[in-house]
């Protein structure tokens, strides 16, 4: 994934052609959006505490840390490459 965004970025700084404002660079957020996901995260459907108390006993599963956070989320191992 670091090397994927990092090469969205350098596409979208020769895009830009010299103007790095923000309007000009939002393509590069449009496309790590398009390809990682959104990062405005559901946080508004259980109370903070549930939240946690879920989250915790979630990461505390080898199964579940492995293939979902790290090749999931992590690796994107699921997703063919750019």
């Amino acid at each position: 994934p670091a090397i994927e965004s990092g090469l969205m970025a350098a596409r979208a700084v020769i895009a830009a052609d010299g103007d790095y404002s923000a309007a000009s660079l939002q393509a590069y957020g449009n496309s790590l959006a398009r390809r990682f996901g959104s990062d405005k995260a559901e946080s508004g459907l259980l109370p903070a505490g549930l939240r946690n108390r879920i989250g915790g006993w979630l990461l505390g599963r080898r199964w579940f840390t492995r293939h979902v956070v790290l090749d999931g989320w992590f690796l994107h191992s699921r997703q063919a490459p750019v």
